[in-house]
């Protein structure tokens, strides 16, 4: 019969690490990691071989009766913090051999004896911050492009600005092919005051955290070029209006995130000013600038670093003192919005900022605001992650408090639309094992962005590969392909939530929005023309959350997973809760001695059905509940 039972689900585990605090890939300084493995039983000897990655010193410690305890100070030789890569090397009467990750990146593996450290497993040595952001833990956080969300205001329009007065069926401006120009001019009119009017549809989603697109004055629609960072946007409402949002939202349990771009401005801004908009000042046009030292010119004042080459968006040397001072001195652009209430920021494109400025960015933030947070824009593995030639330290306690969970994203969409097992485990395995819990309770777990394809186009519409962008710009999905998508839409909206992390949603996502990547995600919402059922969907997970502390508190483990069915239990003291996602042509029926209650629809019984294309939220009546989940003959 296929399906599984709790209890007889597969595992493989050669060894295993347990920290005194932490999880098996990371661990607390200030506290200890007992690892443990299983050997062959012709084992004549077994040592743990230790690489430092931030030294490249390589220690070697004998392990007896396959287990071993280490304090993290003694692997850190004196450091607050590290990234090692272990393996056991086994010798027995036939050979040499070592004990490493298998290739899946999932189980464990016996191999031949040797050099290097590739396929090691890995461990995260961090330092606990004191006061965590624990405001957003069990939250849900809603993502709002500012111009595309709801016009509320009458703002006035700049003399160089576009407005596109279409707003059920415009298209956002696109490039023909990539590298031509676009102006990025074009407003629908959402502002600050439309986020404030639909405040009670926010909140009644289950939302506590809003993070905005960029909202300081700049060029373009995106505001990802911006030209001062001292001032919110008029065509947004400005300071005025801002001081109200942060007042509304406060009123409503929300707090708020911004979007920091921090590692470019605008060529059109107070401080570049390439176009003049600002006087004679700027460092283009002024060597004798305040700012001419934020930027690396190579031949003044025309050919200077860029972002990616992009030429309207100069790179800022973000270690230059000044420009640190401007952004989270005492007076800083950071220190100055959260004391206006703002809860935290996002850092885009994280990637690009040093190690130091990072550090010292989360320290002033912390300075001003003891429980804020600061989310880094990272797409890989933040726990392993290398850019520009240099491992990074984001998630080791003093840098970022966490990251945009595209990992998961990815692990997600292989797995709904594919069936892709082994992207969705090792995926999974790699975030939850070495990223510190307190980093895991607030990922930002992302299913949609303004980065990437519509949720529900990514998860049943067409490859956008080979399409043209006007063949792009108007696609639509089919009936058949959009009523498959919604339903796959509620199981990555589930997954997003019981997986450790918080879920954020990219507006619209929750009301069947379709579109490619950028710019055609970035459609104005479609008020008035919503999936309604899409959208109870989220409001009644949004109610869940609330009451089932099980869900962000939980020990979280993938029961079983093959092609069909998906099974991941959240368990906190004696409380069970298990996610089911069934993405087969065939119904499923979960499977107990006791009742149980299916938190969705409020189904109670031993027998819990699970249609074809759809999930079910399970609540046990305790966690040593023994059930199975087997599809119905």
């Amino acid at each position: 019969m296929a399906g599984f039972g709790r209890f007889s689900a597969p595992r493989r585990v050669l060894h295993k690490t347990v920290p005194s605090e932490g999880n098996t890939g990371s661990a607390e300084r200030r506290g200890s990691v007992s690892f443990s493995v299983s050997l062959p039983m012709e084992t004549t000897e077994c040592t743990l071989s230790v690489l430092s990655d931030d030294t490249g010193e390589i220690r070697n410690y004998a392990v007896y009766d396959g287990k071993i305890t280490l304090s993290c100070e003694e692997l850190c030789g004196g450091a607050c913090d590290g990234l090692f890569f272990y393996k056991f090397i086994v010798k027995t009467q036939s050979g040499s051999y070592e004990i490493v990750r298998a290739a899946d990146g999932i189980s464990d593996t016996l191999r031949d004896r040797r050099d290097g450290f590739d396929g090691a497993f890995v461990l995260t040595v961090y330092e606990k911050r004191n006061n965590p952001p624990s405001w957003l833990y069990g939250g849900i956080i809603y993502h709002i492009f500012v111009d595309r969300f709801f016009r509320g205001g009458d703002e006035p329009c700049r003399e160089d600005a576009v407005i596109n007065g279409d707003w059920e069926n415009g298209i956002p401006p696109y490039v023909k092919k990539p590298g031509d120009r676009l102006d990025n001019n074009v407003f629908f009119g959402g502002d600050l005051y439309g986020i404030i009017k639909k405040l009670p549809y926010i909140s009644s989603l289950g939302v506590t955290c809003i993070y905005l697109s960029p909202v300081f004055e700049a060029y373009s629609n995106h505001k990802y070029d911006t030209g001062n960072y001292d001032k919110v946007d008029d065509m947004f409402g400005g300071e005025e209006a801002f001081s109200s949002l942060a007042d509304e939202c406060e009123k409503c349990g929300i707090k708020l995130i911004l979007d920091g771009v921090f590692n470019h401005t605008g060529d059109d801004s107070i401080y570049f000013n390439r176009r003049g908009r600002y006087g004679n000042g700027g460092a283009y046009r002024d060597r004798n600038s305040p700012y001419y030292e934020w930027y690396h010119f190579t031949e003044y004042p025309e050919k200077y670093e860029s972002w990616w080459g992009i030429d309207v968006l100069p790179r800022v040397m973000s270690d230059t003192p000044s420009y640190k001072a401007y952004i989270f001195g005492e007076k800083g652009v950071i220190r100055k919005r959260l004391r206006e209430g703002v809860g935290g920021f996002r850092l885009d494109v994280a990637d690009e900022l040093s190690d130091e400025f990072l550090s010292e960015l989360k320290t002033a933030a912390e300075t001003e605001k003891k429980d804020c947070v600061i989310i880094g824009e990272v797409w890989e593995n933040a726990a392993e992650k290398i850019s520009y030639g240099r491992r990074r330290k984001y998630l080791r306690g003093k840098e970022l408090d966490s990251v945009m969970n595209y990992p998961i994203r990815t692990a997600i969409i292989s797995y709904l639309r594919e069936g892709d097992c082994a992207a969705f485990l090792k995926n999974v395995t790699a975030v939850y094992d070495e990223y510190p819990p307190e980093a895991q309770s607030v990922l930002m777990n992302i299913i949609g962005t303004h980065d990437t394809e519509r949720i529900i186009t990514a998860l049943a519409g067409e490859s956008p590969v080979g399409k043209s962008q006007d063949e792009k710009a108007v696609y639509k999905m089919t009936d058949e392909q959009y009523e498959k998508g919604a339903e796959l839409v509620k199981a990555a909206y589930l997954l997003s939530m019981v997986l450790p992390g918080v879920p954020c949603i990219y507006y619209g996502d929750e009301a069947g929005m379709q579109g490619y990547s950028d710019p055609f995600n970035r459609r104005p919402y479609i008020w008035g023309r919503e999936n309604t059922e899409l959208i109870a969907f989220y409001r009644k997970l949004g109610e869940i959350r609330k009451r089932e502390k099980a869900l962000f508190l939980g020990d979280m483990r993938v029961v079983y997973i093959d092609r069909d069915i998906l099974c991941i239990e959240r368990t906190s003291g004696s409380e069970l809760i298990c996610a089911v996602v069934n993405r087969s042509a065939d119904e499923y029926v979960y499977s107990s001695d006791m009742v149980s209650e299916e938190l969705i629809c409020g189904t109670r019984a031993s027998k819990i059905s699970i249609k074809p294309m759809s999930c079910a939220l399970i609540k046990a009546p305790d966690d040593k509940n023994e059930y199975g989940v087997y599809k119905t003959i």
